[in-house]
């Protein structure tokens, strides 16, 4: 290359060393100042700027296109105002980096695709003060086909002595936290559609901080859904969940630790309606719940597509809760979950139908049963292990009392190939109608393939050949209509 440059020097100038000399200078300024030159301009000597001298180009970041908050002047201490400097950085349309604490004392409209990049959740950190708010509005996917990221950073207020909304998302579409610390904020998400938050972790404020989706806008006469929040892999510490007319909401190998409850889930009628918002969801899988203070999970009108499967429960020991509780829900599966001392009853059923209970376990509930049930039905009981340990995990003597547990209304249930071990009162009390047997490690008594009930209860009127356990002499008896009598296996009377 020198050789090709030695060979355009003009030998006939006066001072060709000189010529030469301006060569290798215009080469080295390219080269420190990442300027591409055209071998032409190089021998010419017209080199370019090391930097541009426009705003724009300026406050770009020299590798990655970034723009930085100190380009505009932010000071970027952590303790000197900068509102001002990151709204002119987001305003730039370019990504902004987020290399250090960078303090904002108002509200921030973030734009619908920003794109909030920062050197690590313990090196980038946007400090609220007393009146900052981050808020973004609209929907980034619409405008550029991309959405919103905010990644690798942290966000905490100052010092907060009331809580209120600290971050405000409404009506946006596609945004994407991924890997960001939230300490001590009211996260509000009103009137949205795929928001995504990976790798986050929320740490809570004395009970006082939680993460709400919600659909506040509803249009009068009709109903109103927000849709597809999504948690992965996110650490919830004293921050519960709340999620209100949410369609296709799902939890993947989240922990929940402490706080007052874990997620809640409801559904509410539109202002100026009767018409319930179908719901879908929410779906949770693979999570923890440990050291809750009230109930792990709380559904209210839980559907289609709401399933609760592979998780650990162990909650309600403080505020005598049970683990998880569902009412008015219908067609919903629970499959797989781990039911570990929780306050009082590991799962209640109230006024819920057509639900799958399967495969799961309830082990030393505090003070309760393992399923407890007002007025459902169509409840399909299969395969799962209540059991209970002496003195496992300090608890002595306590433990699961009773394995299920229905009230009156309760009918059409189907309790099969579960197993029961070491409970204090090993059966199953299901009244009105429905199908109990096959279960190892329960007593014959529960066996409700049949009815069941003591000798003074025999029912009247009925069938020749309709079987009866009679726990009073504790045998199976059957009805025979030509003698009019009830006898046992052996044919005789009873």
């Amino acid at each position: 290359m020198l050789l090709a440059l030695n060979r355009g020097v003009d030998t006939n100038a006066p001072d060709p060393d000189r010529q030469r000399r301006r060569v290798l200078a215009a080469l080295a300024m390219a080269s420190s100042a990442g300027v591409g030159m055209g071998i032409g301009s190089a021998v010419s000597g017209q080199s370019r700027a090391p930097a541009p001298s426009t705003p724009d180009a300026a406050m770009r970041h020299h590798s990655s296109g970034m723009v930085s908050p100190r380009a505009f002047g932010a000071r970027m201490d952590g303790t000197t105002d900068d509102t001002a400097m990151l709204e002119a950085a987001l305003a730039s349309g370019a990504a902004v980096l987020i290399d250090g604490p960078i303090l904002i004392s108002r509200t921030i409209d973030l734009p619908p695709d920003a794109c909030l990049i920062g050197t690590g959740v313990y090196r980038a950190t946007i400090k609220l003060g007393r009146n900052g708010v981050l808020r973004m509005a609209g929907a980034g996917f619409d405008r550029r086909a991309g959405g919103a990221v905010i990644r690798d950073l942290t966000i905490a207020p100052v010092d907060r002595a009331e809580p209120g909304i600290d971050l405000h998302l409404i009506h946006v579409e596609h945004v994407l936290f991924d890997n960001v610390n939230f300490y001590r904020i009211n996260t509000l998400l009103d009137d949205h559609h795929h928001v995504s938050f990976r790798d986050c972790r929320f740490f809570g404020d004395e009970d006082r901080t939680t993460v709400t989706s919600q659909c506040d806008a509803q249009p009068v006469g009709r109903v109103g859904i927000s849709e597809s929040v999504a948690f992965a892999r996110c650490f919830f510490a004293s921050c519960p969940l709340v999620l209100v007319d949410t369609v296709d909401s799902r939890l993947s190998d989240c922990t929940f630790f402490s706080g007052p409850f874990g997620v809640r889930s409801m559904r509410r009628l539109a202002r100026g309606s009767d018409v319930e918002p179908f719901f879908m969801g929410p779906s949770m899988n693979g999570c923890v719940f440990d050291s809750i203070d009230g109930v792990a999970i709380d559904i209210e009108g839980g559907g289609t597509d709401c399933r609760i499967t592979n998780n650990f429960i162990s909650a309600g020991r403080t505020n005598r809760a049970p683990g998880i509780r569902l009412t008015n829900c219908s067609g919903m599966e629970l499959t797989g979950n781990r039911f570990e001392w929780c306050g009082t009853d590991g799962l209640v059923l109230d006024h819920s139908e057509k639900l799958g209970v399967i495969a799961n376990s309830f082990a030393n509930m505090a003070a309760g049963v393992g399923v407890a049930a007002r007025g459902s039905r169509a409840i399909r009981v299969i395969g799962n292990a209540f059991e209970n340990r002496p003195r496992w995990g300090g608890s002595g003597d306590g433990g699961t009392t009773l394995a299920i547990a229905g009230d009156a209304e309760c009918s059409g249930w189907s309790v099969i190939g579960n197993t029961a071990a070491g409970l204090r009162d090993p059966r199953v009390a299901i009244l009105g109608s429905g199908i109990v047997h096959s279960n190892p490690g329960w007593p014959p008594s529960t066996e409700q393939g049949w009815p069941s009930g003591t000798s003074d209860t025999r029912p009247a009127d009925i069938a020749n050949g309709y079987r009866w356990y009679d726990r009073t002499i504790g045998q199976w008896i059957y009805w025979h209509a030509p003698s009019g009598r009830w006898r046992n296996g052996a044919g005789q009377q009873v």
